[in-house]
């Protein structure tokens, strides 16, 4: 046997505490998932720096930073845990005997538009599993990468708005659960709307707009118009859609919002739906996950029951 294969060499226990370091570039915080003292950890590091002949993760500028290949092994020592963890499992996952939480990083609209459906399918085939819904603040991708949150369901376009960046996207799987149009909405007594806005006009108008969060500033209609050269009025600016109707009703602002969410509000609402006059790209809302979630037997099923519940009937 080589000694590149020569397991014997190696304790494979220190692996968890690996993983757990690399997850969350910190020692004091691997050490409190892991359920172990500091100094037990730092033993474990230090015969893990022997094994693979690198720092993994080194202090700099008073903040800790995993090394190149520290880097590089997450992918890897990710899927070989969750491998063994399955194969050591030896059960075919059954959602209706299965317990655990599921949390999802979203927008308001995205649980409004799945929930009730995935309502019904969790209540037939999975009663004990709990589905959480969590505000996709972009602190939430760190949360994600620990494994604190299983998903997000975000538009694709916030994705190249600066939410994420190249690291964080080479962990990631993205797959994509639904499309919806872009449509603009505004007072159904607005002149000027029912006459149809030119560009200029459009982008002079007082908008309301959907952002993550105030300090990280992403926003995918103001990222894609930046592409163009173009800027808009951005007067006020709301971390969930579902507001985005009222507040365009009750004032001489228009908004650029799903198809979907403009029409359920027209028959209670004084509000008219109409085309910008900038070809937007369709929203395209992805489910994004780490990619240990592709060997999670639970996270397949939920993913799958999350596009069984935007299917049309």
């Amino acid at each position: 046997m080589s000694e590149k294969t020569n397991l014997r060499r190696y304790n494979l226990n220190a692996l968890p505490a690996l993983r757990e370091i690399l997850r969350h570039g910190n020692l004091t915080k691997a050490a409190k998932a892991m359920n172990l003292t500091q100094p037990a950890l730092s033993n474990i590091l230090k015969q893990l720096r022997v094994d693979f002949d690198d720092e993994l993760i080194v202090r700099e500028s008073n903040k800790m930073r995993l090394t190149p290949k520290g880097e590089r092994l997450i992918a890897p020592l990710e899927q070989t845990l969750d491998a063994v963890e399955n194969l050591l499992s030896g059960q075919r996952f059954d959602p209706s005997q299965s317990r655990g939480i599921f949390r999802i990083g979203t927008t308001d609209f995205v649980a409004g538009l799945v929930g009730p459906k995935l309502l019904s399918i969790l209540a037939e085939e999975a009663p004990d599993i709990e589905c959480q819904f969590l505000l996709a603040r972009r602190s939430i991708i760190h949360d994600m990468l620990i494994g604190d949150v299983d998903m997000m369901i975000i538009p694709r376009m916030t994705m190249g708005a600066g939410f994420a960046d190249a690291s964080t996207l080479s962990q990631v799987s993205i797959h994509p659960l639904v499309t919806e149009r872009h449509v603009c909405i505004g007072r159904n007594d607005d002149l000027e709307l029912a006459a149809g806005l030119s560009v200029e006009a459009y982008l002079k108008r007082p908008h309301i707009g959907f952002i993550v969060e105030p300090q990280a500033n992403v926003n995918a209609e103001r990222a894609y118009l930046a592409q163009m050269g173009l800027t808009q009025s951005d007067r006020f600016l709301v971390t969930g859609y579902e507001i985005m109707p009222r507040l365009v009703a009750e004032s001489g602002c228009i908004a650029l919002v799903p198809e979907s969410l403009a029409k359920a509000h027209l028959a209670d609402l004084p509000l008219m739906m109409f085309d910008p006059p900038i070809a937007f790209p369709p929203m395209e809302f992805v489910m994004v996950s780490h990619q240990r979630g592709d060997a999670d037997p639970m996270h397949l099923w939920f993913r799958a029951a999350l596009l069984r519940s935007v299917e049309a009937e």
